[in-house]
């Protein structure tokens, strides 16, 4: 199971620490892109993650993908993404999009979205219970 983040500010950076040290995914098998390739590089100088040249690379190479863009960007993002997003698993962070606008956003059916609220996210120990639960949401 390949894990990807587009994204690696603040909040991706963050998620996929917490992550990583909490072993619910592998560095190894961790896929990354940002607009700033300086914060790949950051991020990879760190831990062995896989950097992708492009979002589409990332979609196309990752199964779970966690979308940490600001939502001023997430429609882009997802026009951008949609035609290669079917049987994958989207996890957004975008304040103000629900799950009802991320569906319609990408145009893939019902049960392919994740939407967790940012809310939840500040704390590190609510990241890894965050990804145990997309984790068993998924293997149902």
């Amino acid at each position: 199971m390949k894990f990807g983040v587009i994204g690696m500010g603040n909040m991706g950076s963050t998620i996929l620490k917490a992550a990583i040290q909490s072993d619910y995914v592998k560095a190894y098998e961790t896929n990354i892109y940002d607009v700033n390739p300086d914060q790949c590089k950051k991020f990879s100088d760190v831990y062995a993650v896989n950097v992708m040249e492009s979002n589409l690379q990332l979609v196309k190479e990752s199964d779970f993908i966690l979308l940490a863009v600001k939502p001023q960007y997430m429609k882009g993002l997802l026009q951008e993404i949609q035609r290669h997003v079917r049987n994958k698993r989207l996890i957004s962070i975008a304040a103000g999009w629900t799950m009802e606008m991320l569906q319609d956003g990408q145009r893939v059916g019902r049960g392919h979205v994740v939407e967790v609220k940012t809310a939840e996210v500040r704390a590190v120990h609510m990241v890894a219970r965050a990804f145990n639960a997309v984790r068993a949401v998924f293997r149902a």
